[in-house]
């Protein structure tokens, strides 16, 4: 077995696959009945906060960047109702999300159902230096994602930034997706039958911590 790899990042030494710490000054955002469809709310987050690591990812320059699903606390819970709140939910918690980590070498969106069955795309040929570290990752024993493993530690109500419908009847009823206990669900905010739902959950946002390519070769050799 290969020994656990530590990188380095915007954060500091980060070992691939492990949870992480992540530490952010107190914010708190305005959200209006006008928005969310029920009334006007306050939401807040900051403190120390715990990650959960989901995978990582590269973009088009070939920069590596470390994925980690963090809840944002119960002082982010955000009541969402009927249609306004099905129109508005994604970009509220986006917003949100973003606001709150905006330290150097980190940002943040809310999580969507998406990320938890994550495709991992090639970076542009000839970018040696990213793709010779992600071949140490990948060589490695540590456990990048795991839908599975990662799902079953996020205790908790949450809604995700994601929507969909489902067939109830003979009409479809909507809602904004959710992850409550390590499970994704569906909260349905306007029934077949048009009735409006109202629903209360927690923020997950989706951390991207940059990865310092050259400080981590140096370091994993």
């Amino acid at each position: 077995m290969s020994n656990p790899i530590e990188l380095m990042t915007s954060l500091g030494r980060i070992t691939i696959g492990n949870e992480i710490d992540i530490y952010i000054p107190k914010i708190s955002v305005d959200v209006y009945a006008s928005n969310n469809g029920a009334k006007n709310q306050t939401i807040s987050t900051g403190g120390n906060l715990l990650g959960y690591p989901l995978g990582f990812e590269r973009t088009h320059t070939g920069q590596i960047m470390l994925l980690y699903a963090v809840g944002l606390g119960k002082r982010s819970s955000i009541i969402l109702n009927g249609e306004r709140g099905l129109q508005c939910a994604t970009n509220i918690l986006n917003s949100f999300c973003s606001k709150a980590f905006k330290a150097r070498g980190i940002s943040a969106r809310a999580v969507n159902r998406k990320d938890f069955r994550v495709e991992y795309k090639n970076p542009p040929y000839g970018l040696e230096e990213s793709s010779a570290l992600i071949k140490r990752i990948d060589r490695s024993d540590a456990v990048i994602f795991d839908n599975q493993q990662v799902t079953s530690k996020i205790r908790g109500a949450y809604w995700l930034a994601s929507t969909s419908s489902r067939i109830k009847g003979e009409d479809l009823a909507f809602g904004v997706d959710c992850l409550e206990d390590g499970i994704l669900k569906n909260e349905t905010l306007v029934d077949a039958d048009g009735e409006m739902k109202e629903a209360e959950k927690q923020i997950l946002a989706l951390v991207r911590i940059k990865v310092d390519i050259r400080g981590s070769k140096k370091k994993i050799g």
